[in-house]
């Protein structure tokens, strides 16, 4: 009984970290994900529209995958924030997100009003500006 109260904790909190941690390591791959495609949207399309409507399209693609921006949202909207080139266009597209992660489980300490915000994320990438690529 008394090996089960010392033991029987401390397996718990593992498994619980364990659980987070897999939880942040499938949403920084999801972000990867969605900023990759959002730069290399932006990396090819005309030098005209890279700052203006572009950045629009880019924006809808990585948060919600598609360039309507409608549907689930991969990422959340209220809490991600995305930067893009600076100068625009320049000679390669940068598109950084900062999600804040919210934990699945460790919210707060039980039983007290400490409570835990989130943990802000940053995904970046880079892809060298090309433009618009005519096939022939």
């Amino acid at each position: 009984m008394l090996e089960a109260t010392i033991v029987m904790p401390v397996a718990i909190s593992l498994m619980a970290g364990g659980i987070e941690f897999g939880n942040l390591l499938s949403s920084y791959g999801t972000a990867a994900k969605s900023v990759r495609n959002a730069a290399r949207y932006l990396a090819r399309v005309p030098e005209g529209t890279v700052c203006t409507s572009g950045q629009t399209v880019a924006t809808n693609l990585a948060l919600y995958g598609n360039a309507s921006g409608t549907g689930t949202a991969l990422l959340p909207p209220l809490t991600t924030t995305i930067t893009f080139p600076d100068p625009c266009p320049s000679t390669s597209v940068t598109v950084q997100a900062v999600i804040l992660y919210t934990p699945l489980m460790f919210t707060g300490i039980p039983f007290t009003s400490i409570q835990f915000g989130g943990w802000p994320v940053t995904v970046t990438h880079k892809e060298p500006y090309i433009g618009v690529v005519l096939l022939l």
